[in-house]
């Protein structure tokens, strides 16, 4: 079977979608085939590679220049690829196959997803502790002026630079209201943001581990890919994922985790900020009513 990237231009974990699904149907239909080629590029919103970062356990990933006419493909693109029943049972190619075994086999197929040796030589160089608690924040896309925030499509997330300051002024008591552990993973793409985190934590106290990530601000993707695959997998092995917007990256993480990830989403929680979640959803509700 083919993994074929060339309609999803989008992120890394909205690529993964498509490719946790193909594993899905190899495992349910081509049992005997433990070989996936894959066909995929770099793009402006997903300068990374899956076959340069990651490897799927049982079955080897080779990676082609081009699509032959006999290859097997399914087309997902950032639109049709959410993990859900329904987008199983549209994109299902085979007619006596369960969508609901589908679905679940998708599922399930992301924990066969593994750092390459390279990535997982570099989490073990971190040294980090069995026991740790992850802090997750987008601060570059995601970061928003109040009439962007307001207008924009209330299932794409987003933040105020104002809320931002006031999740990372209020992180240490996030922390030690969701665990005693006092050791925390920062991953972030925001490399001012990063710094100030980490300098906060450490006044209170905590054991503060991060990759030393070198930042390209001139890039939408600020980080190499191999930094972005190392924070991935730290976040999937950590017990709470602390996150300032939620997204794909942690949702992610969970996804591939072996273990049950308490995830905690911070622009969803009822503060005074959750208002303008209210207010964006009525603006949206009404433009829909009048366009």
């Amino acid at each position: 079977m083919l993994i074929n990237l060339s309609e999803m231009p989008s992120g890394f974990c909205d690529r993964l979608r498509l490719i946790t699904f193909v594993i899905a149907l190899a495992k349910l239909k081509d049992k005997k085939n433990c070989n996936l080629k894959i066909y995929e590029k770099q793009t402006v919103e997903s300068p990374y590679l899956f076959s340069s970062l990651c490897k799927v356990k049982n079955f080897k990933i080779v990676k082609v220049n081009k699509i032959l006419k006999n290859d097997f493909s399914i087309k997902m693109n950032p639109y049709n690829s959410s993990l859900s029943i329904a987008n199983a049972k549209k994109l299902n190619p085979f007619k006596n196959l369960s969508p609901q075994v589908l679905f679940n086999t998708w599922k399930e197929s992301y924990k066969l997803i593994e750092p390459n040796d390279n990535i997982k030589k570099k989490i073990n160089n971190l040294k980090l502790p069995k026991d740790y608690i992850s802090v997750h924040v987008r601060a570059t896309d995601k970061l928003v002026n109040l009439i962007t925030k307001l207008t924009e499509i209330p299932s794409k997330t987003t933040i105020l630079e104002s809320q931002l300051k006031f999740f990372i002024k209020n992180l240490h008591k996030d922390l030690e209201n969701f665990s005693n552990s006092k050791n925390v993973y920062i991953a972030c793409d925001n490399e001012k943001y990063k710094k100030i985190i980490i300098s906060n934590l450490i006044k209170y106290h905590f054991k503060v581990y991060y990759n030393d990530i070198k930042f390209d601000t001139k890039k939408l993707r600020q980080t190499s890919g191999d930094d972005f695959a190392v924070d991935l997998f730290v976040l999937s092995k950590s017990k709470i994922i602390i996150s300032s917007t939620g997204g794909g990256v942690p949702s992610t993480a969970s996804n591939i985790s072996k273990k049950n990830i308490k995830f905690v989403n911070y622009v969803d929680r009822i503060n005074f900020f959750y208002l303008l979640n209210i207010i964006s959803n009525l603006i949206f509700f009404f433009r829909n009513i009048f366009k």
